[in-house]
């Protein structure tokens, strides 16, 4: 007898919640549409960005990119693909515009270097995320923090000969021609290797 109570409440329930849904039904019905809406011209958003890019018309990709980094903040990859168009764009060097993108870039690949180190210590995706940070500190005319950057970026991964040889420039052009030997016939090392590995 009690079981058949239970059994009965619990039907109820499950009755009640059916007529629930039945009712919120239609309201179900319109939202995905309006969701696919959403995410087909998000896609059209990136599918054009990443044209762009590829294509190295990176001013033009600029508004695309921005956008998306508005509609996605945590989407690490937008970030840092916009950190690289701000950082690498056709334009004057010294013009206030540049400057301004320069220092937003700087920013942006940053926080893509943070959360980068929260996934790993090590790593080619750290690593090269490191590598553009130093060359935008290049570009800023802050030698120091571009050594260090180049320097962690080849600690991430040793692979990075790159980042080992703006190093030696960085020493060859502070004016530090014993260490940048050192920088230079140790990157000639390790080029020398991988000729072999390959």
């Amino acid at each position: 007898m009690r079981r058949t109570a239970e059994r009965r409440r619990a039907l109820g329930l499950f009755a009640g919640l059916a007529l629930a849904c039945l009712a919120l039904r239609p309201a179900l019905a319109q939202a995905p549409p309006a969701r696919l809406e959403r995410e087909g011209r998000l896609r059209d958003l990136q599918r054009t960005a990443r044209v762009l890019l590829e294509n190295g018309r990176l001013r033009d990709s600029l508004p695309y990119l921005r956008r998306l980094a508005e509609l996605q903040p945590y989407d690490e990859v937008q970030t840092y693909r916009l950190a690289l168009a701000l950082l690498y764009q056709d334009g004057a060097p010294a013009s206030t515009a540049y400057q301004a993108d320069l220092r937003q870039a700087i920013l942006r690949l940053e926080d893509c270097v943070a959360r980068q180190v929260r996934v790993a210590e090590r790593g080619e995706a750290l690593g090269l995320r490191l590598f553009h940070l130093g060359v935008a500190y290049w570009y800023a005319g802050d030698l120091g923090r571009a050594y260090s950057a180049f320097e962690r970026s080849q600690r991430a991964d040793f692979l990075r000969l790159d980042a080992l040889y703006n190093m030696y420039a960085i020493q060859e052009e502070l004016g530090n021609p014993g260490e940048a030997a050192m920088l230079r016939n140790r990157y000639l090392k390790l080029v020398a290797r991988q000729d072999l590995d390959d």
